[in-house]
């Protein structure tokens, strides 16, 4: 019974190199919402989304993708829709024992290339 137990402990468990992964992902979720802040207030401001996120009066830093060093991907899809995208090495299964956070309830990303697509409220 005992070993059986630690099977299951050792299973459930997550291994620090994972860990690891699920932390930069977190971070990485961070910057991605963080930056999704500054186009929604930019849109705010000027009424229309920015053309490319150089365009946002932030340090280039704070949209940067923590996997490729590269900005994040942007794109403008209609007046009031935007998608930013970004590399994941975990996805959202195995991080969500983990904290997230709030606003990435709704986005589901996985290992590699996942894009959070967000549609602004028009006033």
């Amino acid at each position: 019974v005992f070993s059986i137990m630690t099977v299951g402990i050792a299973l459930y468990q997550e291994s620090p190199a994972k860990v690891r992964l699920i932390i930069k992902d977190k971070q990485q979720l961070d910057m991605l919402y963080g930056t999704a802040q500054e186009v929604d207030t930019y849109y705010q401001k000027h009424k229309i989304l920015p053309k490319k996120l150089e365009d946002l009066p932030v340090d280039p830093k704070t949209y940067k993708d923590l996997q490729t060093q590269n900005s994040f991907v942007y794109k403008a899809l209609e007046k009031d829709t935007y998608e930013l995208c970004a590399q994941f090495k975990t996805n959202k299964k195995d991080a969500k024992r983990h904290y997230m956070p709030y606003d990435s309830r709704d986005f589901d990303f996985k290992v590699g290339e996942s894009c959070l697509k967000r549609k602004l409220y028009l006033q």
